[in-house]
């Protein structure tokens, strides 16, 4: 059943927006995971490359084997 919506003229309704909020997370998720060895944990986004470097080398220099 489709009813439109009285919030706009044309009486759409969006169905992309929450699949914009899952990937930045899932994104972090993956470097944090991929970085565990360095001891990095993410805790902002978003990530930039000079950020990662920083996070990297605050850290450790040679990264720990995962378990």
């Amino acid at each position: 059943v489709s009813i439109p919506t009285t919030r706009n003229p044309l009486g759409v309704k969006g169905v992309g927006e929450a699949g914009a909020i899952a990937p930045p997370a899932a994104i972090a998720n993956a470097i944090e995971e991929a970085l565990s060895g360095f001891g990095v944990i993410i805790r902002e986004i978003p990530i930039l490359p000079s950020t990662l470097v920083e996070w990297i080398n605050s850290n450790n220099s040679t990264p720990t084997k995962s378990q």
